[in-house]
């Protein structure tokens, strides 16, 4: 029996380009309308790559090894812009090659687009900063997923050309600290007010998240010989007393023409 083909009216077109707008505003919106915040997306399964350290590093290191092994995995990243917009990294191991999508659609400022390419392998090597992964003979070039920052930070250094100092001073009536830096040598030590507190975890350090609506001030600083800046507390910038653990304060200076970072470690029982 032969089949009636319908004629497809204006109204039916219309209803079809609104279901169809629908689906693709749906779409966007599943990943818009997220909460990106770096807890919130590390209890997703992403690994965060956030401005005071990684959270969730864990499956950076177990996708290299099933590359390794030849067994299928993925990997999940976001880091952020300096506004805070989200940027979306994605690796999938199919037990042959690997598809990398690299997606910026919610970045204000960016392209606003999602850059897609394949690659052979995986690894991690030692760099400047911490070990690095990365994703290796891709179309474009090896491609860099993430740094985890070293696990050794000095306290204090000193050379022939300069000298400075992290230190920890306790706060009265808190049980916080108040990190002090110092400039111990003849170059200038030039710093913002802002520092990173790191927890000692799966081998590594990972960052902890201030509290929500906190942020340090814009402000750069330079120390003389001999002079010291002490900054604002721990328990004003994150939540205190943290789970306990081995934490450290990281702060980032430059000397003269020497970018550094020193870690001053405090426990909590």
């Amino acid at each position: 029996m032969p089949r009636t083909k319908l004629p497809m009216n204006t109204r039916t077109v219309g209803v079809l380009i609104l279901l169809l707008a629908a689906i693709a505003l749906a779409g966007c919106e599943s990943k818009s309308g997220q909460d990106w915040k770096p807890a919130a997306a590390a209890a997703r399964g992403y690994v965060v790559l956030s401005f005071s350290g990684p959270v969730n590093p864990g499956p950076l290191p177990k996708f290299v090894q099933s590359v390794a092994a030849g067994e299928p995995a993925s990997v999940k990243l976001v880091h952020y812009t300096v506004e805070g917009d989200p940027i979306l990294l994605e690796a999938q191991y199919d037990g042959k090659e690997i598809r990398y999508a690299k997606d910026s659609s919610m970045d204000a400022f960016g392209a606003g687009k999602v850059v897609k390419q394949v690659c052979r392998g995986a690894e991690m090597r030692s760099g400047t900063d911490g070990t690095v992964y990365a994703l290796t003979g891709c179309e474009g070039g090896d491609v860099e997923l993430a740094t985890l920052p070293k696990l050794d930070l000095p306290q204090r250094v000193e050379t022939a050309a300069y000298a400075a100092e992290l230190t920890l001073v306790p706060e009265e009536g808190t049980g916080a600290y108040k990190p002090v830096i110092r400039n111990l040598g003849d170059a200038d030590l030039v710093c913002g007010v802002e520092y990173a507190i790191q927890k000692q975890e799966f081998g590594t350090w990972i960052g902890i998240s201030p509290k929500e609506n906190a942020a340090f001030p814009a402000n750069q600083l330079t120390l003389k010989t001999g002079e010291s800046y002490e900054m604002d507390s721990l328990g004003g910038t994150y939540d205190w007393p943290p789970a306990p653990g081995q934490y450290r304060v990281v702060k980032s200076i430059e000397l003269g023409s020497t970018s550094l970072r020193l870690a001053a470690a405090f426990k909590v029982p």
